[in-house]
């Protein structure tokens, strides 16, 4: 039996109770499932690939060991983005760094930046490839120095489409407060691509 099969896709806590027990086909069935996704997210965040890959460890690591004192009261993907949220600031806070990706890449399905092949006859040419491509690291070293608690909530509801509720519980703040985020995230977020186009 597959393990899609044996655990249905709408029963996350079902599995993480069943990982509490010692059913370690449980969790990695949980692992196989959202480890992709937490990944591309938490590239985004960090602007890094090894970072992204060593948070969503952590992330996981930090569910396995707690998976017994969880409960069904909010969505699993909530409980894991809050554990991963906090990781990731936890580990800004710790390292003050802020990497951006410069030069010619693009980014997959992931968030993975992958350099650009120039395909031999395409529509598209190479000075509008080029152009995208400065376009994409003037977006992601303006967000990379966004801090860190604006950059999350502006992750969570562009990329990730989160409600404000939801974005509110991950982060541990209140509605009015993820708002306040946004509304100063977008706006040094403009502010920061001006700066970054006028150079």
């Amino acid at each position: 039996m597959s393990p899609n099969a044996e655990f249905p896709d709408n029963d996350d806590f079902a599995l993480l109770s069943a990982a509490a027990r010692g059913d370690g086909t449980a969790f990695e069935h949980l692992v196989h499932k959202y480890s992709v996704r937490l990944v591309g997210f938490l590239y985004r965040f960090t602007g890094e690939r090894s970072a992204a890959e060593d948070l969503s460890q952590e992330t996981f690591l930090k569910l396995y060991k707690n998976a017994a004192s969880f409960r069904p009261e909010a969505k699993f993907t909530t409980l894991l983005y809050s554990i991963a949220a906090h990781t990731a600031l936890d580990a800004k806070r710790r390292t003050k760094a802020r990497p951006f990706l410069s030069g010619l890449f693009h980014r997959d399905e992931t968030g993975e930046a992958r350099e650009i092949d120039f395909p031999d006859n395409a529509a598209t040419t190479p000075l509008e490839i080029l152009d995208r491509a400065e376009t994409g690291a003037r977006v992601q070293k303006a967000l990379s120095a966004l801090p860190e608690q604006q950059r999350m909530a502006l992750l969570l509801k562009v990329y990730e489409d989160r409600p404000y509720s939801e974005i509110a519980e991950i982060l541990g703040v209140t509605v009015p407060a993820v708002e306040s985020l946004l509304f100063r995230a977008r706006q040094n977020l403009r502010t920061g691509l001006s700066e970054l186009i006028l150079k």
